[in-house]
């Protein structure tokens, strides 16, 4: 058994994220980690741009072996702790594991579904909601996989299933003088000219966004400024959302749906939500932001 402790924060990790600023060398040494460690990673720091990171011994000649510790230590970069006794999965061995174990992991646990489910909605990492740059993808391109990469114009799919008449689905490439082939300012195969209204305005702290008559995509979204006083003075704008004391308190605790805390039951891709479920843990905060009450 061999133990892969993953701390918050480790000298050894911390090192390599400095070595990273130094130019690669020709000829890079292998060095053990000291002890049973075979892997090192910060937690929840997967859009940090500084502790997006993590370290893996190549501890291993089974290849499948190395990979689950990379997928355990990106797990930990994805906000996920390690499983305890009361986490379960449908392996004899789940990823997640404190520990490694003869039979190699190859699925999450229970636990760390729950710990990943509420890294994004608590924390709503902003990386993970944007679409890569091309340029920032290693693996080679693969026409086909409805994922536009290096090289390619667009990506629909296989010929089979491509339905878009702005792109050819064998080569990757837009068809005849076509500028685009999707995107909030793709309309008939071409850019819409500048000025117009892509993403509209939500409510009184948001702005409108507008095609910018160079690229396909709606801009990023904009919002007010934070603090500007909204809602007749009931709250200040806050990352485009005014939020209020009302709906989030009462008297001096937080309002509560009832029904416990199970997810809702999935039945042909639809959610059938009979009862009212608090998904997540609530440490009894408002939203931050919020208006604080009189006198306070």
């Amino acid at each position: 058994m061999s133990h892969r402790r993953v701390p918050a924060l480790q000298s050894g990790t911390q090192a390599f994220l400095n070595l990273r600023l130094l130019p690669v060398v020709d000829s890079p040494r292998s060095t053990d980690f000291d002890g049973p460690t075979v892997g090192l990673a910060f937690v929840g720091t997967i859009c940090s741009d500084s502790h997006s990171c993590g370290v893996i011994q190549d501890h291993s000649r089974v290849a499948i072996s190395v990979g689950a510790t990379v997928a355990h230590e990106m797990g930990h970069n994805l906000g996920m702790n390690h499983d305890t006794g009361s986490c379960t999965c449908s392996a004899d061995s789940c990823i997640m594991s404190p520990t490694l174990s003869y039979n190699t992991p190859h699925v999450f646990s229970s636990c760390s579904l729950t710990n990943f489910r509420e890294f994004i909605y608590d924390r709503m990492p902003a990386c993970m909601q944007t679409e890569p740059l091309k340029e920032f993808i290693e693996s080679p391109s693969v026409c086909g996989n409805k994922f536009t990469e290096m090289g390619e114009d667009c990506d629909c799919g296989n010929v089979k299933e491509c339905t878009n008449p702005c792109c050819d689905a064998a080569t990757c490439k837009f068809k005849n003088k076509a500028q685009c082939s999707d995107g909030e300012c793709c309309e008939n195969c071409k850019i819409k000219k500048a000025g117009i209204v892509c993403r509209p305005v939500k409510d009184e702290c948001d702005l409108a966004d507008m095609c910018d008559g160079k690229n396909p995509k709606c801009p990023s979204d904009r919002f007010i400024f934070n603090g500007q006083p909204c809602n007749d003075g009931q709250g200040f704008c806050y990352n485009g959302t005014c939020p209020s004391l009302e709906g989030q308190d009462l008297k001096c605790g937080v309002l509560y749906c009832s029904g416990g805390s199970k997810d809702p039951k999935i039945n042909a891709a639809v959610a059938t939500i009979s009862t009212c479920k608090g998904v997540l843990h609530s440490e009894g905060m408002v939203k931050n932001g919020t208006m604080c009450g009189e006198g306070m």
